[in-house]
């Protein structure tokens, strides 16, 4: 037991020497955040760095810096976009709007990426019940001042910021790192909300390695043990400043199994592989993959779109939401489909990618009709509508040519109706391609990851 405490004393400390920032890092970043503060202050608006780094539990890759320009709330929420770009524009280089509940810039200063993102001030909140957000962002601040808070009254019996970073490079090894739509993952609140409510990162593998389905963690008890039935989401983690929110609501339950499988692998036998590309498969070649394909006896056929330069934030919602519409409607004509996966390179191009267990089909399929204690006229209705009709056992039956054999006509089909499709794809024109032909370097990794 001694021996594997030490195992994984000296995991820790070799993965922190990896992912912690350094003293020189440290002080370049806080330099630049200092540097652009002072230049929003030209402007005469206040602003705060949020995140990880203003908490202390960055990574030493993650050089994305996060800055909230603090509005009054007498100020229109349509001006507060408008103001933010326009002073962006004047401070950052390489600028792109962005969008969430009102536009951000995101651009470059001295290298590093940076997000200004306004917000509305409302002073020092009251944690728990945040009645006064205004827009979806306002949290954020009291986000920073809770998490800070807690952290430093841990600060004499542990160092808290780094029990955070070993779990965000534990689950970004396991590739369940990020709450945006094309992730579903833990967020780096999550992951620190995790840390302070457990008390320590092998904490809180421990627990989570017995989690189930819709655990529900209250971190400062504001449902007082009566939440849980308000929310229907895998995990349930509550808002310390705002009750009403779950902060593990964008996590799938695939993300969640991924997650709790690798705390309990990392228990039975610590390494620190686990820290490291856990979750990356090995590259496969082309060549193997077609083999791969041609065992399985299935068909992929997949959807190609081309397209302007889309955030995406908003392109991976509508690729996502496009995929789910397609599967339903597909499995409607009673075609199988055995994977799914959505695709895009971020640029230009995004794809829909289907593995068919059944694709093809037989000319015609069998209609149920009514049972016979049913009402007569119920039955003559189905039987003046197919002349072949026969009793089934207590049902009527019959056999009606099917609209589609084949699952490539079903699809060409439907992708010129469009209906249900996501707003960033109603207007675009899809392009079929099969087997083969869709393998590409660019979408290799889909494979990989549906094989």
């Amino acid at each position: 037991m001694e021996d594997k405490f030490s195992l994984i004393s000296q995991i820790f400390k070799d993965v922190l020497s990896k992912i912690k920032p350094s003293a020189d890092l440290k002080a370049q970043r806080q330099h630049i955040v200092k540097n652009i503060i002072a230049e929003i202050k030209k402007f005469n608006y206040n602003a705060d760095i949020v995140g990880s780094l203003a908490k202390e539990t960055d990574l030493a890759y993650d050089a994305d810096i996060d800055i909230f320009v603090k509005f009054s709330p007498s100020i229109r929420k349509d001006e507060l976009g408008k103001t933010v770009i326009e002073i962006g524009e004047k401070i950052l280089s390489d600028t792109e709007i962005d969008y969430a509940e009102h536009p951000y810039l995101r651009g470059k200063f001295k290298g590093l990426t940076i997000e200004l993102v306004p917000c509305y001030d409302f002073g020092e909140g009251i944690f728990g019940d945040f009645k006064k957000s205004a827009t979806s962002v306002d949290r954020t601040l009291y986000h920073t001042r809770y998490v800070r808070e807690k952290i430093k009254k841990a600060s004499d019996k542990i160092s808290l910021n780094d029990e955070i970073r070993l779990l965000k490079q534990f689950m970004s090894s396991c590739n369940v790192y990020g709450a945006e739509a094309s992730i579903k993952g833990f967020s780096g609140y999550l992951a620190e909300l995790l840390c302070i409510y457990y008390g320590c990162f092998i904490d809180v593998v421990k627990h989570a390695s017995e989690w189930k389905l819709n655990t529900f963690i209250d971190v400062e008890n504001l449902w007082e043990g009566h939440g849980k039935i308000l929310f229907g989401e895998p995990l349930i983690v509550i808002d310390p400043v705002d009750k009403n929110r779950n902060v593990a609501s964008a996590v799938s339950e695939e993300n969640m199994a991924k997650f709790i499988y690798a705390c309990r692998k990392f228990l039975l036998s610590p390494s620190i592989d686990f820290f490291f590309n856990a979750g990356k498969k090995e590259k496969i070649t082309v060549e193997e993959l077609i083999r791969i394909i041609n065992e399985r006896g299935t068909k992929f056929i997949a959807v190609f779109y081309e397209h302007p330069y889309i955030n995406i934030n908003n392109l991976y919602p509508q690729l996502e939401k496009t995929r789910k519409t397609l599967t339903k409607q597909i499995e409607n004509f009673k075609f199988g489909i055995m994977n799914s996966k959505s695709w895009t390179n971020g640029k230009n191009k995004s794809a829909i990618i289907f593995e068919f267990e059944i694709f093809e089909l037989p000319n015609v399929e069998t209609i149920n009709g009514p049972p016979i204690d049913t009402p007569i006229s119920y039955q003559e209705t189905f039987l003046n509508m197919h002349k072949n009709a026969k009793l089934g056992g207590w049902k009527w039956i019959a056999s009606s040519k099917r609209k589609f054999t084949k699952a490539e006509d079903c699809l060409k089909f439907l992708i010129t109706q469009k209906h249900g499709f996501g707003k960033e794809f109603i207007n675009l024109e899809g392009k079929i391609e099969q087997d083969e032909k869709i393998l590409n370097d660019e979408i290799m990794d889909v494979f990989a990851e549906i094989l």
